[in-house]
């Protein structure tokens, strides 16, 4: 006989993605306006959680003011537990619309696997064991990129499977969701009144209201990227580019390039990575929605019996502050990763385009004692057909 109780049981102890099948929900947008549009989502989504929240605190103003002048506290605890329950639907919403995103970006990472793998591969394949390409190359030179970074993203592939230790190592002084709901359950346990309760993590909320959301972003950014050295503020995104491409140099073969090399950029290997990546953050971010959930339900399980129920509307005021906060800083964290994961995608197709240019140049490359041949708007596709 089957054991509901065993299955259900083995079934939420599972972190794998299980939200049905990825689909491109986004088939009017190419794979760079796609990731690109997730972080200005982020913002936009931002910018509608502050608004609601200052909606929400001038409707708690008004309530205090009815409640002083009647007595009657009903209207502020409804407002306050209200105001509770519209986190909860925003936090799934915002996750609901960022799952969208990237499962749209994964389809769209496997059409252009495909793409690269049609064209780029399909190229070093036919031409690999050419004449064209049997004989020396000491004296070519090609103006290009030199994409001499090293492993540049090993930490965004490690923080895409897990966001929340980004947000311990960008915001230390953060709660945990899950630790800040029993901190207030433990506090009230230990005879603590709700005053008090409050007031010790008021002083936690206060340390993050301190670090900006630009110095947020920048400390996240430092934390994704190996050896690129970027500043702190706004910019960090065009210093990220900087670094990555340089500027345009005269590249020698032999000395900047190889035969292999052009065909490890005309294969593409990275997209492979960068989709596995988004797999884990699809799954990741399954997870971190649960949890997220499962610790704005344990705060209010845990404190409603309490004896301070009259003061109960105060404790679900701190709660909606602090996943106020949590869900902002979540959706600065996973913006910045989907920020260089959308730059990552632009620097890998740069590597395969040049690529492909290049050994278009090679296949039409003379030496400089021979007739000089015009290979100015030539591509691969010409030198291919």
């Amino acid at each position: 006989m089957l054991d509901v109780n065993k299955l259900m049981a083995l079934s939420e102890a599972t972190t794998g993605f299980g939200a049905g099948a990825i689909c491109d929900e986004f088939p009017d947008m190419t794979l760079s306006e796609c990731a690109a549009r997730l972080p200005e989502f982020l913002m936009e989504s931002q910018v509608d959680l502050t608004v609601m929240t200052q909606a929400h605190n001038n409707q708690l103003v008004e309530a205090t003011v009815a409640a002083i002048q009647t007595g009657d506290q009903s209207g502020y605890a409804s407002l306050v537990e209200g105001a509770f329950e519209t986190i909860k639907n925003k936090i799934t919403a915002i996750f609901a619309k960022i799952k969208k995103f990237v499962k749209s970006i994964i389809d769209k990472l496997g059409v252009q696997i495909n793409k690269v793998r049609m064209t780029g591969k399909q190229m070093w394949e036919r031409y690999k064991d050419s004449d064209m390409l049997n004989h020396s190359f000491d004296d070519l030179v090609v103006n290009g990129y030199k994409f001499d970074k090293k492993d540049p993203f090993a930490s965004l592939d490690t923080y895409m499977a897990n966001p929340r230790a980004l947000i311990e190592k960008g915001v230390p002084d953060c709660p945990k969701p899950d630790k800040f709901a029993a901190d207030a359950a433990a506090a009230l346990a230990k005879g603590d009144n709700v005053d008090a309760a409050v007031s010790m993590h008021e002083g936690d909320l206060e340390k993050l209201k301190e670090i900006s959301s630009e110095d947020r972003k920048a400390n996240f950014a430092k934390e994704l990227l190996n050896g690129i050295d970027i500043s702190d503020g706004s910019s960090w995104m065009k210093d990220l580019k900087d670094e990555l491409w340089g500027d345009k140099v005269d590249l020698t073969f032999g000395t900047d390039f190889t035969l292999d090399s052009v065909k490890t950029m005309l294969l593409g290997g990275d997209l492979d990575k960068i989709r596995a990546s988004y797999n884990k953050l699809l799954t990741a971010l399954n997870k971190d929605e649960k949890d997220l959930q499962a610790a704005a339900d344990k705060f209010k399980k845990d404190n409603k019996n309490t004896e301070q129920g009259k003061d109960l509307p105060k404790l679900i005021s701190l709660a909606n502050e602090y996943f106020t906060q949590y869900l902002a800083i979540y959706q600065d964290c996973t913006g910045v990763i989907s920020s260089i994961s959308s730059t990552r995608v632009n620097y890998v197709t740069a590597q395969v385009n040049q690529g492909k240019s290049i050994l278009a140049k090679m296949l039409t490359y003379k030496k400089k004692k021979d007739e000089s041949t015009d290979v100015e708007g030539m591509d691969e596709f010409d030198v291919f057909m």
